[in-house]
């Protein structure tokens, strides 16, 4: 299935009709995508746009707190609540709170490379979801313990990527900081959940590819300038020098994470720079406590505008070194002007799109470029200083023995052919066939891959 990248390009008719049939496949076979408990009931746990927010995803300390003393949190009924805490959790959670223990992100085969910390697959989130106790019906907080935290940033991003209703996921504005401000308690002790069978193939929209960018995605974008590519971690010195960044450690069956160089640094074109993220968040007082919060939605677009320069008319595409902190930019723009703009999050980021070049001359050996044929998913032709310059080759500079070897897959001869994006392809097919089924192989489980 072809999907052409961004919400106003998509063609809806054929994912309506996919869903339409994935409805008969539930009806002959008794599962499947769109099967199983729906997601579509009333909300028993309503909530308004806090002030200066225009949706409804964040809410604050006091109304989780009258969640809580009503009995809604791990309750039996079908409608309850389930908290998250992906990051400290054994420093300190709220009373009834779940550890959220997936790993960030999986290696897995991206178009024609193999490339780590990708979104989670269809199996991997339902380990994680089942777990936690999450069923039809739940609505599940997620609690930051500061900003960025790029392990409840990405929890967000997955959540979202599978489908589940936005209207059903919330993030406590201001997370475990803002709780203690009011001077609710925290607790070490772990409150036990009996795990569930619900399935991300029983959510019945299916995945939210709009969530994410592939490499496929990426690279049209960037040609076509559809896309806003929002660089969350740079500074400055990180397009220009060799940068440790977060690849494959050298062999097919390694584990994201163990750092490496990539071939080049530098700038996607047109992009723009958020050093760590810092003009997505304010301060507040809280009981006269500061407390670090997401800014309002007119401070965030401001921000975005007036400060960055942003086209908001244009999909923004975040993107940072390993995948992680580009969460950390995703996460607050979708929950607080999500419905107004379109925003991405980029997975492979640089780990991925430094990596890709059909040029020998800038390589140690041939076996680091492209393969003859694939030269239309080269990412340097893409790329500039910063300054309009070529991007930086870390070969023939210091350190080249640690420039890292990609692994290459057959695949599509273009991101604009059909099957080029094999990760969501992989994905929709596991939703559509009710977890019986996948298309191209995941890599593995990466563990927690590390840095930003």
């Amino acid at each position: 299935m072809i999907r052409r990248v961004f919400k106003h390009a998509k063609n809806n008719v054929f994912l309506f009709t996919a869903i339409v049939l994935s409805c008969f496949v539930l009806t002959a076979c008794g599962g499947g995508g769109g099967g199983g408990d729906s997601y579509d009931e009333p909300e028993a746990q309503p909530t308004t746009p806090i002030t200066g927010q225009v949706d409804n995803v964040l809410i604050d300390a006091p109304t989780l707190k009258a969640w809580m003393d009503a009995g809604l949190v791990n309750s039996d009924a079908f409608e309850n609540v389930v908290i998250l805490q992906p990051n400290s959790y054994s420093g300190g959670h709220i009373a009834g709170t779940q550890e959220w223990t997936a790993p960030r992100g999986i290696d897995r085969i991206d178009g024609p490379v193999l490339s780590g910390n990708m979104v989670l697959d269809g199996e991997s989130m339902d380990d994680a979801i089942q777990a936690a106790g999450i069923k039809a019906g739940s609505t599940i907080v997620l609690v930051p313990t500061g900003y960025p935290d790029t392990t409840t940033d990405r929890a967000y991003l997955m959540f979202r990527y599978w489908g589940f209703p936005k209207e059903k996921i919330k993030v406590l504005n201001g997370g475990l900081p803002a709780w203690q401000a009011y001077g609710y308690d925290v607790t070490e002790a772990v409150s036990p959940v009996a795990a569930s069978n619900f399935s991300v193939a029983d959510l019945p929209g299916g995945p939210d590819f709009d969530a994410r960018a592939s490499l496929s995605e990426a690279i049209v974008g960037v040609t076509e300038e559809t896309v806003v590519p929002y660089n969350t971690y740079a500074n400055t010195s990180n397009v220009t020098t060799a940068t440790i960044t977060e690849t494959l450690d050298g062999s097919y069956n390694g584990e994201a994470g163990n750092g490496g160089y990539v071939i080049f640094q530098g700038l996607m074109f047109d992009g723009v720079t958020d050093n760590m993220l810092a003009g997505l968040r304010t301060t507040t007082m809280i009981e006269g406590t500061e407390v670090t919060v997401l800014k309002s939605a007119e401070e965030m677009r401001s921000f975005l505008v007036d400060d960055l320069g942003v086209d908001l008319s244009k999909t923004i595409m975040t993107y940072c070194r390993a995948g992680n902190l580009a969460s950390s930019g995703f996460a607050p723009i979708d929950i607080v002007l999500g419905n107004e703009v379109d925003v991405m999050t980029y997975d492979g980021s640089w780990s991925q799109w430094g990596s890709l070049t059909a040029d020998e001359t800038v390589v140690p050996s041939a076996a680091y470029v492209l393969p003859v044929g694939y030269s239309a998913w080269a990412t340097d032709v893409l790329t500039s200083d910063g300054a309009g310059g070529a991007p930086f080759y870390l070969y023939p500079a210091d350190n080249t023995t640690e420039i890292q070897q990609p692994f290459f897959f057959d695949a599509p001869l273009s991101p604009y052919d059909e099957g080029a994006n094999t990760i969501e392809d992989e994905d929709y097919e596991y939703w559509y066939y009710g977890g019986e089924e996948a298309g191209a192989p995941s890599a593995g489980n990466a563990g927690d891959a590390g840095g930003c």
